[in-house]
């Protein structure tokens, strides 16, 4: 699969789960705080099916917090847009 294919999968699943997650309507910090656990729980439940437990650990750890200012930036921006 290209990576092209790839990065459209992604943008397409992406695009999915926001509604879904949107469709809950996730309003208070709490109600994003559930939401959060659970794509959480079930990101790590999809990585134990295809990695191995250090390998799962080095992604959360690494990877993940590394893309966390990045992350922050793009929702803000994102909802800066919508706001305006």
């Amino acid at each position: 699969m290209s990576n092209n294919n790839v990065k459209q999968k992604m943008q397409n699943l992406n695009e999915d789960i926001w509604s879904l997650v949107n469709s809950h309507q996730p309003e208070t910090t709490d109600d994003v705080m559930v939401v959060s656990a659970v794509l959480l729980k079930c990101a790590v439940q999809l990585y134990t099916v295809a990695l191995k437990d250090d390998d799962i650990e080095e992604i959360l750890t690494g990877h993940a917090v590394e893309s966390i200012p990045a992350l922050r930036e793009a929702c803000e921006e994102a909802l800066t847009r919508k706001l305006h």
